[in-house]
């Protein structure tokens, strides 16, 4: 029979003739992306901090302070810093000057319809800066960014219309999968009609 366990007497563990391994260490935690609304919040947060250091920048040294924030914002998404460090980069203020990436950072924010990038973006194919020369694509941006408003674009695309060729300023008529030019009798309307 056993002892009640009050009596019992705890015998010692026999010694250890090799040492254990060590535990096997834990997978780390995976932290779930962010999502977008949160990744927008925090690129504009981001770009926020950079217009009021780039504001109160005296050195470059500020100034380049100022365009990582604002490169770190436009890697997230945010226009108005896509815009921003394009701007930098053409004037090579608190980066190198890189007419490239300033396309490349005016075409990001063109495409999210910022008209001074868009304006801009034109200018940089009108003049060859950082990208091939091209009109076609020079009138696309500029037309764009008169579109949504930008004064200098609107008198800059009446100037290239009387400029640039008459095939070079007409819009390309839209085509539909399967080459059915625009107006054909396919209702492309979003809207079905009343019945």
């Amino acid at each position: 029979t056993n002892p009640p366990a009050e009596e019992a007497k705890p015998e010692p563990a026999p010694p250890a003739t090799e040492i254990a391994a060590a535990p096997e260490p834990a997978a780390p935690v995976e932290t779930p992306p962010a999502s977008a609304e949160e990744r927008e919040a925090t690129a504009d947060l981001t770009y926020k901090r950079a217009l009021s250091l780039f504001a109160d920048a005296k050195t470059q040294d500020q100034k380049a302070e100022a365009a990582k924030l604002f490169a770190q914002a436009a890697i997230g998404g945010h226009p108005g810093a896509q815009y921003s460090i394009g701007v930098m980069h053409y004037n090579g203020t608190g980066v190198a000057k890189d007419y490239a990436k300033a396309a490349e950072w005016f075409g990001r924010s063109a495409e999210k319809n910022n008209a001074a990038a868009q304006y801009n973006l034109g200018i940089l194919y009108y003049n060859g800066q950082g990208v091939p020369k091209d009109d076609r694509l020079a009138y696309k941006w500029i037309s764009a960014a008169a579109e949504n408003g930008d004064q200098k674009a609107i008198v800059a695309r009446d100037a290239l219309k009387q400029a640039l060729p008459a095939d070079v300023t007409k819009p390309a008529a839209p085509t539909f999968p399967g080459g059915l030019p625009a107006g054909s009798p396919v209702d492309a309307s979003p809207v079905a009609p009343a019945k």
